[in-house]
């Protein structure tokens, strides 16, 4: 008999060794950047370890704590459009696994301002009685024509071809055209001076009519003309400014008390009027952002987890006696929103339920940029067709309203857009985000609103409407705010202040179980605090709901934006005003 003896430890191998983990060790440090405001600030870090370390970037400002920076998870961070307010920032890369967690070194961002190329003077004109004086100041813009604020006090002030100033304030005798040069180190800038030979009879003040919320201002200009009508040109820099009979700011005029007020100006014994009006309404506009089939409704249909405009949101609405706004993301070239195909997938625009929606729940329809996700297109064409093209098309479908623009992506839109495209074509603009400076500066209210998000928990002056991720399940502070917040924060709205909720996804259920970083949302908790979504673009539906309640027990309504227009003066704007510029 032959026995098989088997020997298992031998032919099984060497014993299996679990994989070694190690922490992460930095390899590449991040280094101090040092550079002009408006170029871009990139910072770079890397570390090893196993298993491969995650990053995560943070930002300590003002030697303050060191807060996460949302969407910052790989080794390069840029930090675009840099300004002289975020110089003094530190940064850091963190880097983790299951091993441990090591933070890198603190980078310091040094931001100065650039070198001044050209000086621009205002009033770029003014006109003086012999032996007047007019009073300038001067704007400073580096090569790259980026505003680098006030130079006055730098700024040495000279008149030609005779007269003197004294600081900014310039003067001369004899009448004819005189010019005001503004020297600071090699930049200049010019404006013109006239001394009239006329005799003023009367003056003109604009704007005539000025709207303003209660904590803002406008500012008038005076043109002077003879009795036989002629023009005797600006004077607003000699011209004496008042508000119901007590002095304004030089030429800018507040005040807070609602209603109609006598602006008067007065020069050389002649004087003019106009009008500020005080709003002190508030308005809350509801702004569904992208109403195409089906964007809002996360381009699928047959999602039960999402609360569809026509059949759910709208009927509920209209239960209340509230009406929405909805964007749309069109223009000339581009008939059909392609919002949907960002995702792969081939639906188009569905005219047909935005004007269900508009027939039946009594919607309206504003301008989306139709950028998104690039960039805002330089050629003037382009910009045409982005701003008051689009809102043809949505005219041309028999859609109320296109009125208004939301513009998305903000950081982009240039001032020269705003100017000669947004203003004349709209009579308001929305902006996702707090602080509009850095797309430009319009100054006849309300044309930037910016737009406070009624998803994630981004509805504060202080965060603005910017993305409030990424939410921790860990025990940390969530960012998502409950239903009662968000009516806390809408009833207290300041007078004359127009807030735009903006809505995306409606949800309900539950989220599948996705890891940490992806978008989780659970709606049929009874604690708000696990209705979050860490990308701040999907809202329980039930919570939206109770928002709305409770603007409907509180008395507030929900405005159209042409009556926001209406309340602010927005008058003779129209997506035909400006014609298509060639190519």
């Amino acid at each position: 008999m032959v026995t098989i003896v088997l020997a298992t430890v031998a032919l099984s191998g060497p014993p299996a060794h679990a994989a070694v983990r190690t922490a992460p060790t930095i390899t590449l440090q991040p280094v101090s950047v040092d550079i002009y405001q408006g170029q871009n600030a990139v910072f770079t870090s890397a570390a090893s370890g196993s298993p491969t370390p995650s990053v995560a970037w943070q930002v300590s400002r003002a030697n303050g704590p060191w807060k996460a920076i949302g969407g910052a998870t790989t080794g390069l961070l840029t930090v675009s459009h840099v300004t002289v307010a975020l110089s003094g920032n530190r940064y850091r890369a963190v880097f983790s696994n299951s091993a441990g967690r090591v933070d890198s070194q603190a980078a310091l961002l040094t931001v100065a301002v650039s070198r001044l190329a050209k000086v621009v003077l205002s009033p770029a004109a003014a006109s003086i009685a012999p032996g007047g004086s007019a009073s300038y100041q001067a704007e400073g813009f580096d090569p790259k024509g980026i505003d680098l604020g006030d130079v006055t006090s730098t700024t040495t002030f000279s008149v030609a071809p005779a007269g003197s100033c004294i600081g900014a304030i310039c003067t001369a005798s004899i009448p004819g055209a005189y010019t005001v040069t503004g020297a600071n180190g090699l930049a200049r800038g010019t404006a013109s001076l006239t001394v009239m030979t006329a005799i003023p009879d009367y003056l003109l003040l604009s704007p005539a009519a000025a709207w303003i919320a209660p904590d803002g201002s406008a500012t008038f200009a005076a043109e002077a003309y003879d009795s036989a009508g002629d023009d005797l040109g600006n004077v607003t820099a000699s011209t004496t400014f008042t508000i119901d009979g007590s002095p304004c700011d030089g030429d800018t005029c507040a005040s807070s008390i609602g209603g109609a007020h006598a602006i008067s100006g007065a020069y050389d014994g002649v004087s003019g009027t106009a009008t500020l009006n005080v709003v002190t309404s508030r308005f809350v506009e509801l702004l569904f952002s992208r109403t195409e089939e089906t964007a809002a409704d996360n381009c699928v249909r047959d999602d039960t987890d999402i609360a569809l405009l026509d059949t759910t949101v709208a009927p509920y609405l209209q239960s209340l006696g509230f009406s929405a706004t909805g964007t749309i993301e069109t223009g000339p070239t581009q008939q059909s929103s392609l919002f949907c195909t960002h995702y792969q997938s081939t639906l188009a625009t569905s005219w047909d339920l935005a004007q269900e929606l508009a027939t039946t729940y009594g919607w309206t329809f504003i301008s989306h940029s139709a950028t998104y996700p690039t960039t805002w297109p330089t050629d003037p064409g382009q910009q045409w067709d982005q701003t008051c093209g689009s809102a043809q098309v949505i005219d041309a479908h028999g859609l109320p309203g296109a009125d208004a623009m939301f513009a998305w992506p903000h950081s982009y839109l240039n001032s020269t857009a705003l100017t000669e495209f947004v203003e004349p074509c709209f009579g308001t603009s929305r902006v996702f985000r707090n602080d509009p400076t850095d797309v430009g500066t319009l100054s006849t209210p309300p044309y930037y609103q910016y737009a406070w998000q009624l998803l994630g928990g981004c509805l504060s002056a202080a965060t603005g409407a910017n993305q409030c991720g990424p939410v921790t399940i860990d025990g940390g502070t969530l960012t998502y705010q409950d239903p009662q917040a968000v009516i806390d924060a809408i009833e207290a709205l300041p007078p004359g202040r127009v807030v735009t909720l903006q809505a995306y996804l409606l949800v309900t259920g539950k989220s599948p179980p996705y890891a940490a970083s992806k978008d989780q949302w659970d709606c049929t908790s009874s604690d708000p605090a696990d209705h979050w979504s860490n990308d701040a673009e999907r809202y329980c539906y039930s919570d939206f709901q109770e928002v709305m309640q409770g603007l409907y027990d509180s008395g507030i309504t929900i405005t159209q934006p042409l009556a926001v227009d209406a309340a602010f003066g927005r008058t003779g704007f129209s997506d035909t005003a400006v014609p298509r510029p060639s190519s």
